[in-house]
């Protein structure tokens, strides 16, 4: 075969991830307040079975840590714009509203989007893994939106071919991991098996 030949992904669904250095003091921080504020507030239900989940306010909270993430989240944000757009320049978001949560053994989140939003992630500032290692924590599994997966899986594939179209894509939770997606992209979180709590702080990002 003679030609120039391209391959394009069409559709495709931007996933970005950072892993950040330099974030010890604030993830000591972060799991402090974290904790403390669980164990004085009720836990909201959302997506959540078990497990406690904060207010979508922590953005206008005093406490230093979240004010810290928050303009890590930022500056993330317009990374993943700059890139996403060859470095067009764009507005700071409008928003960014944070929550936290803490998962325990068995607990995990269900199904679901954020509505509303532009992009969604969450901020690890620890991972939750037990000394048997990270097969036992609450990983984050996102879900292909498109039917190709749905269709590839009923066809006669060989596994090499059938890897391309993956229905499920699974994140491990890791200490100063920070991942954005976009909000409509349906996630859930695999029950959590580890005695150590899973921490995170998650987040939607509004214009």
């Amino acid at each position: 075969m003679t030609g120039k030949a391209k391959l394009e992904q069409l559709f495709a669904t931007p996933f970005f991830s950072v892993q950040l250095a330099e974030v010890h003091s604030l993830n000591q921080a972060l799991v402090r307040d974290v904790l403390e504020l669980s164990s004085t507030t009720p836990s909201t239900v959302q997506s959540n079975v078990g497990g406690w989940q904060s207010s979508k306010s922590l953005q206008d909270s005093p406490v230093q840590s979240f004010a810290e993430l928050i303009a890590i989240i930022n500056d993330a944000v317009m990374q993943f714009f700059s890139i996403a757009t060859d470095g067009k320049i764009l507005a700071s978001p409008k928003q960014i509203r944070l929550w936290a949560n803490v998962n325990r053994a068995g607990d995990f989140n269900g199904p679901h989007y954020h509505a509303g939003a532009v992009l969604s992630g969450v901020y690890y500032p620890e991972g939750g893994q037990s000394d048997a290692g990270p097969a036992d924590v609450g990983t984050l599994i996102l879900k292909d939106p498109s039917r190709s997966s749905v269709i590839a899986s009923a066809l006669p594939l060989p596994d090499p071919l059938r890897s391309i179209f993956p229905h499920q894509i699974v994140i491990e939770p890791a200490a100063s991991l920070l991942v954005l997606f976009p909000s409509w992209l349906e996630h859930w979180v695999a029950p959590h098996t580890s005695g150590k709590p899973r921490i995170s702080l998650a987040f939607d990002v509004i214009y």
